[in-house]
């Protein structure tokens, strides 16, 4: 929600702490990449937020896809997400921007 009076709403950023490698692409459903970011600040933690932004303009109101691969300080490799009613990690999920 590029324009939604709470800040948090207006970007896309994966919460962690300890990561050694770490990278975030998002697509359209169409499998364009949109977006895509490896930044992490000292502590480890993704520190480059995604505006709803594509070469400079907000991409239009749709669903779209993010992908994660990551690598913590110790070496293990980042398993994903385990959403509520699943059993099994996924690596990725869905964005819905809403102008």
């Amino acid at each position: 929600c590029p324009n939604c009076l709470q800040e948090n709403l207006r970007t896309f950023l994966p919460k962690a702490e300890g990561l050694k490698q770490y990278h975030l692409q998002i697509f359209t459903t169409w499998g364009e990449l949109v977006f895509e970011s490896t930044s992490l600040d000292s502590k480890g933690s993704p520190n480059q937020p995604w505006d709803a932004r594509y070469k400079g303009s907000i991409v239009m109101q749709d669903a779209y896809v993010w992908r994660i691969q990551a690598k913590f300080a110790n070496g293990s490799e980042w398993l994903g997400m385990i959403y509520p009613g699943e059993t099994k990690y996924k690596k990725a999920g869905s964005i819905t921007v809403v102008k």
